[in-house]
């Protein structure tokens, strides 16, 4: 005889409920807490990443700044014995001499090599700008920069190496994979006491906005996001109460990535 457990145990009709209810809610939990680990563990990664690159870019930046040093010192003494080699060969000579003339001149065309091309105010800035800016002529890329260092800014080199580093690799990246004319354009500007660094460049794939991040979505092999260079730029712009913003335009065919960083920086002088 079939025997229902609802009539002999009638407070099961309350119980069974609230018992599944609860099965429910466990699992639920138990999805997201799993979610929350993964994504705990993926920005875990991302910030040892970026320790990572912190370290070693200040252990560089510390042999690069008295490499600088030496190097500026190094130009003015050789333009000095140069010049002054011209004129004693002159005087003695009493004549130009159109072949040692023409060693002297190859003389100072690689000396004036030492010089970077660009001069931003800064000599961390200047090699990394100086440095993209040749890997970006060796894949035919046009390199426009109008950058400058803000000395007045209560902002960190090592985080404006970051970004830079970052967002001209991403863009050299992108840029050597689009066909024809390929540019580059770096700038940056101050209003009031907030820095903006904006880069701009073509480019040819398609690019995917992950929702839950706002950031794009990598191409690359490793399915890592555009991101983790990305995301390290964001969190350099917020560690100074600032953030990015990304535009993509699509103007008669040509497709254009912009990237612009803001940072809050109290002026030094205000200390």
């Amino acid at each position: 005889m079939t025997v229902i457990i609802y009539d002999t145990v009638p407070s099961t009709k309350f119980w069974i409920p609230v018992i599944c209810i609860l099965l429910l809610s466990s699992i639920v939990a138990s999805v997201i807490l799993f979610q929350k680990l993964v994504q705990y563990n993926e920005e875990t990664g991302k910030r040892a990443i970026l320790e990572n690159q912190v370290r070693q870019m200040q252990k560089e930046i510390v042999e690069i700044q008295d490499i600088y040093t030496d190097m500026r010192g190094l130009r003015h003494d050789m333009r000095s014995h140069i010049a002054n080699i011209s004129l004693l060969v002159k005087n003695v000579a009493g004549s130009v001499n159109e072949e040692l003339e023409s060693y002297i001149g190859k003389m100072e065309e690689t000396v004036s090599k030492l010089d970077f091309t660009y001069q931003t105010g800064n000599p961390i800035t200047d090699i990394i700008i100086h440095q993209k800016g040749q890997e970006a002529e060796k894949k035919q890329i046009q390199f426009k920069v109008d950058f400058a260092y803000p000395p007045n800014l209560l902002i960190d080199i090592y985080d404006i190496a970051v970004i830079l580093n970052n967002a001209l690799e991403n863009a050299i990246e992108a840029c050597h994979k689009t066909a024809g004319n390929k540019l580059i354009k770096l700038h940056s500007y101050v209003k009031g006491s907030l820095f903006f660094i904006e880069v701009e460049n073509d480019f040819t794939e398609n690019i995917v906005i992950e929702k839950e991040s706002g950031l794009p979505v990598s191409s690359k092999e490793s399915g890592k996001l555009h991101g983790i260079g990305i995301s390290n730029i964001q969190r350099c712009a917020k560690k100074y109460k600032g953030d990015i913003d990304i535009e993509i335009s699509d103007t008669d065919g040509r497709k254009k990535f912009s990237l612009t960083v803001m940072m809050n920086g109290k002026p030094a002088a205000a200390i």
